[in-house]
This record gives structure tokens, sequence and C-alpha cells, in this order.
């Protein structure tokens, strides 16, 4: 039986939608950010129906940090409020279906039992380019920055061989990937790494770069973040 995370503040709404799928699902309810991410780890839900406007930690936010450590289970999202962010982050961070609220039961239903048969989520390998998006996303990183996708390749690269050199090396396979010079994509990656920082959450950085004081360098920044990724288990 597959296993189902219902993370919603709405009460009346999680007993409805728990009564309706029992027998078809093993059910898990939340009704906070804080603790849906504790049941993400935990729990290990093949799907979950998500409210975007979760109280503590919001359901972008949690999407953010269930794609950084690869738990990303089948996400059916729904919100009050459907503004062009929302529906950007949901369609980035990997939401395989978005529903205004309020949503009619029977549709809430129908399309988990859609995404069901049309995804192979819960038995496929995370994706460590989705892994890594996740993570320069937790971290403040600026999609809209041409230097986002140039870092994101830098640390995929760098996890396949930790002592390469970043100068003779990956900036050069990385420039012919990104169809540019070495010299472009290091400034890329430089100006991406000094705006996130500019903005930075410490708490989010803190785990990456404890008691840093300075912005990190490009090769400290592509660095940790391969380790990083190659701590989790998401590379083979």
């Amino acid at each position: 039986m597959l296993k189902l995370l219902i993370a919603d503040y709405d009460e009346d709404s999680c007993r409805q939608i728990s009564a309706a799928l029992g027998a078809s699902y093993q059910i898990r309810i939340c009704h906070n950010g804080s603790d849906a991410l504790d049941a993400l780890r935990e729990y290990q839900p093949d799907l979950m129906i998500l409210d975007i406007l979760l109280p503590g930690i919001d359901g972008i936010s949690l999407l953010q940090k269930a794609s950084e450590e690869g738990r990303m289970p089948i996400v059916l999202a729904v919100s009050r409020f459907l503004s062009d962010y929302i529906i950007e982050s949901c369609s980035r961070l990997g939401v395989s279906y978005l529903m205004s609220k309020p949503c009619n039961l029977t549709s809430v239903i129908q399309r988990l039992s859609d995404l069901v048969l049309q995804s192979d989520a819960p038995t496929s390998a995370p994706d460590p380019r989705s892994i890594v998006n996740g993570m320069l996303l937790n971290l403040g990183f600026s999609t809209k920055l041409k230097g986002f996708a140039c870092l994101r390749e830098a640390i995929l690269l760098m996890a396949e061989d930790l002592n390469q050199s970043v100068t003779k090396e990956l900036y050069p396979t990385l420039a012919k990937r990104q169809g540019c010079t070495s010299e472009q994509a290091e400034r890329l990656i430089r100006s991406a790494i000094e705006n996130a920082w500019k903005s930075r959450d410490p708490q989010a950085w803190e785990p990456y770069f404890p008691n840093q004081l300075k912005r990190p360098t490009n090769l400290s920044m592509i660095s940790r973040m391969a380790s990083a990724l190659l701590e989790k288990h998401l590379l083979t």
C-alpha cells in the first residue's frame, strides 16, 4: 500500500481526505511545515498532498528542503492564493499538480489517482540535477541568473572527481557544455555566489559553511556542494 502524507493546516479537510482515501493508502497527517518535514524524513511517503500556505515552514520552503535532501514524493499541491511566484516555484520544484482551494474532494481523489498511474516517482532514484537545484534554491540562489545553471553543472562535474583541477579541467569542460569561455563561466558563477551571499539566510548556509564570514570562493562553493551531494549518497 502506498504511503500518503497530507500536510494541511485545515483539520476538516484532512479528515475528509483521510476518510475518503483510508482504504487505498497508508496515511499520515501533519498540520504545520515542521512536522511535515519530519514526516518526509521519517515516514518517507510515496505521495503528498501539500497546502502551500502551511504555518511554520511554508510549502515552498518545504519543497526546497525535500528536493535538497532527495525526499521528493509525488506532490499534489493546493493553495487558497495562487500568485505567479507560487505557480513558477511549484513548477520548478517538481510539483505534479497544483489546485486552487477550496477543492472538490472528488477532484482531489481523481487527480491523486491520475498522478499515481502516470508517475514512476515512488520507484525512481533521485535525479542529481534536481537535487542540486534544490540545494541552491535553499541557499537563495536565483534561477534568473545565468550563473545558476553554470554553478549547478560545475557541482555535478566536481562530484564526478573531487580531485580535478578547477581551472585546467572543470572550467574548460563546463564552458563547452554551457557554450561560453572558461573565463565567462568563472565570472558567472562568482556573480551568482555574490548575489546569494548578500541576501543569505545564515541558518541555511551554516551547515555548508559554518562560521563563514566572507563570501565563499568559486572553488570552495563548488567543492563543498559537490561533497554534500556525495555525502547524501545521491550519486553512484
